[in-house]
């Protein structure tokens, strides 16, 4: 045990340094990359996601391009900072992956609550199914019946569930005026 706790400190001194040096040199344009995106988002780095989104070298479409999937599995992690940053810079909620999920889907079915929090100040269709016929409210309710049989897991509130099980139209991606989560 005595031996553990210096690795630790080593590990993560490495990785604050590591992701401090990831956005420093991308303020100071030494990574002009938009796919360090998918990266950033894939490793929790908000600072460089948001300046990538930032970045007036990056056309609307690269930002499309390469945050589209970022949005994937910043929602697939559950990292709530980075999808807001990511639906902020007007990607698509909407969209769909190769087994035709949302990343509202992605959201209800990993029980990533908050993240779903977000994804709800977009006003998006919550009537979208997946490729296997089920709405996001039953990938939702089928998450919170798992939660039953492991106490590790967080159910999804009732108020979340109510708003998942009334589909709405599909409206432009702009978060509702009234939501805190999303100002």
């Amino acid at each position: 045990m005595p031996f553990l706790l210096p690795r630790l400190m080593l590990f993560f001194t490495f990785a604050m340094i590591t992701r401090l040096q990831t956005a420093s040199e991308y303020k100071e344009g030494t990574a002009p990359d938009v796919a360090n995106l998918y990266r950033a988002s894939e490793s929790g780095d908000a600072a460089t996601v948001r300046a990538i989104i930032y970045d007036e070298r990056f056309s609307y479409e690269d930002i499309v391009h390469h945050g589209t999937p970022a949005l994937f599995i910043a929602t697939e992690r559950g990292d709530a900072p980075i999808v807001q940053l990511l639906l902020i810079a007007r990607i698509n909620p909407n969209s769909r992956d190769s087994q035709m999920k949302t990343p509202f889907i992605i959201a209800a079915q990993h029980g990533r609550i908050n993240c779903l929090k977000q994804l709800l100040c977009y006003r998006l269709d919550i009537s979208a199914e997946c490729a296997d016929g089920k709405p996001v409210f039953q990938y939702a309710t089928e998450y919170n019946e798992s939660c039953r049989s492991d106490e590790t897991k967080t159910p999804i509130p009732h108020d979340i569930l109510k708003q998942l099980s009334t589909p709405t139209d599909i409206l432009p991606s702009e978060p509702e005026s009234h939501c805190c989560l999303c100002m």
